[in-house]
């Protein structure tokens, strides 16, 4: 009882308890002060396991991982370009298409270059194939840009067998004046091919063949799990990213017209950038994958092997 009235001197109970009960009764008193402090933490302890059990609910479809997705040291395979099953349908026409009710958000195939020829010509290039929207190649070549360059807009085509002059599984945007753009992918040799094919021979041509130098820089396989990218401003949710950098030496052919053509040679160096966004709390009907959290720096970090 000494031990109770020390733990217990100033709870409102028990000054209650020692002002209404004689002190023959004080012990049962005590007992029962003891039985309601026990009911009250049990409840607690429900009440704190069912909200962690809603949001458990509420995000039961995203495992959260501790692995950094940086330790991935695979080679991209065809699955990972064009991750038909996970990402993409492929409808009529061999249009790729999001599949339906998914939150996948932007689809990025871009090629990022700098090189050199023989003749000291220095070209800084950016393609891309927007498979929604519209993009404008980026050429310069000795600190001047090219003006005369098509616009390519969505839709994108895949073709897995490969198309003319590209025997590899092929992706294909369409341009103004009959242009062509694309990313073909030679897996077993890890051979990446970008061009901008011309309708005739007058017009401008450009031809990248890139061979990729180790594995690439992982944000995470197509299937999940993913890093945190950033978040939206219009809406209350986060940007998921996953996919691979690839860094290489390439090869490459840019001819403007009406004759000239410049040879850039295997000193010249790509990133190539395969990846996905994705909306993963407003588009609740993705039921694949994990969420992986990084931090900025290593989000943005550019590592290459």
């Amino acid at each position: 009882m000494e031990r109770f009235e020390m733990i217990f001197p100033q709870h409102p109970l028990f000054k209650a308890a020692q002002n209404f009960f004689p002190g023959s009764m004080m012990l049962d008193a005590k007992k029962l002060l003891a039985v309601m402090l026990t009911f009250t933490i049990i409840i607690s302890a429900i009440i704190l396991l069912a909200e962690r059990s809603n949001i458990s609910s509420e995000t039961k479809f995203w495992r959260i991982t501790e692995k950094p997705n940086t330790y991935i040291d695979r080679i991209p395979t065809v699955r990972d370009f064009v991750p038909l099953g996970i990402t993409y349908t492929l409808g009529e026409n061999n249009t790729l298409r999001y599949i339906p009710d998914h939150p996948w958000q932007q689809s990025c195939f871009i090629f990022v270059a700098i090189g050199w020829s023989s003749n000291n010509d220095t070209l800084y290039y950016q393609g891309r194939l927007p498979f929604r929207g519209a993009f404008k190649p980026r050429i310069s070549i000795n600190g001047k840009y090219l003006s005369d360059v098509p616009v390519f807009k969505g839709g994108m085509y895949y073709y897995e067998n490969g198309m003319e002059g590209y025997p590899y599984p092929t992706v294909l945007v369409k341009g103004q004046r009959g242009y062509g753009e694309i990313i073909s992918y030679n897996e077993k040799d890890q051979i990446w091919y970008h061009a901008i094919i011309p309708p005739d021979e007058n017009g401008l041509k450009v031809e990248i063949r890139g061979e990729a130098l180790g594995v690439p820089f992982w944000m995470g396989p197509q299937e999940g799990p993913y890093i945190i990218h950033g978040a939206y401003s219009g809406v209350k949710d986060v940007d998921a990213w996953g996919g691979f950098w690839v860094v290489g030496r390439f090869e490459g052919k840019v001819k403007i017209p009406p004759e000239k053509k410049r040879s850039f040679t295997d000193t010249s160096y790509l990133t190539g950038q395969r990846t996905l966004h994705i909306m993963p709390s407003t588009g609740g009907n993705l039921r694949r994958g994990a969420l992986y959290s990084s931090s900025p720096a290593s989000q943005y970090s550019m590592k290459t092997s």
